[in-house]
């Protein structure tokens, strides 16, 4: 249900963690972050951007939700202009690295986390972004994963739950469908030649 007051309190918002390529991140309170939508997506069409947002979140808590941090999207209403915003608990950890997968633990975490991921797959033709946008364009500089990280207590969550489909036609622009298309097929292809190999 979308409301027409900004669902969050303004006094909680602390600094700025991290811009990210749909969001930008801060702290909220004592234990949690505050995500607000920014990026080319959310400027082209920010109702669909919202559109978008719901479906992701529908489908990372069908398939990923053991993976999932503790996660509350809200919708709302802001002079007229449909508004979203994320709420999640606040998660210390690291990127998943490419060195990981020597850690059975973690390998096998990986493993389910990818036995979900192409479940989900098949049947919506969306994936996890695993990697970002600067990992799937630097991994040779960068080999790890931006939006997958390890817990202090050797956990795999997923921090960012935005997803990427050869489907999503959400911008009319065609160098951003080129681009969701290309970045679809990248990450496949490191997945498949480094993370699983065995």
């Amino acid at each position: 249900m979308t409301k027409k007051e900004p669902p969050y309190n303004q006094q909680k918002i602390g600094n700025k963690i991290a811009t990210a390529g749909e969001h930008v991140v801060y702290k909220y309170g004592d234990n949690q972050i505050i995500k607000f939508p920014s990026g080319p997506i959310h400027y082209v069409n920010p109702n669909e951007a919202r559109t978008k947002i719901v479906n992701e979140l529908s489908l990372a808590n069908k398939y990923l939700k053991e993976f999932l941090v503790n996660t509350e999207l809200r919708t709302y209403k802001k002079q007229g202009k449909n508004k979203y915003c994320i709420i999640q608990d606040y998660i210390i950890g690291r990127p998943l690295e490419l060195k990981d997968m020597q850690d059975n633990r973690l390998k096998y975490q990986f493993k389910e986390l990818i036995k979900n991921n192409n479940l989900m797959y098949l049947n919506s033709r969306y994936t996890l972004e695993f990697f970002g946008l600067r990992g799937l364009l630097l991994h040779r500089f960068f080999p790890r994963m931006e939006n997958v990280i390890v817990t202090q207590e050797n956990n795999i969550k997923i921090i960012d739950f935005g997803m990427i489909s050869s489907l999503n036609m959400v911008s009319s622009s065609p160098i951003l469908r080129w681009f969701i298309q290309w970045a679809v097929k990248k990450q496949k292809k490191l997945l498949r030649e480094k993370y699983l190999v065995n």
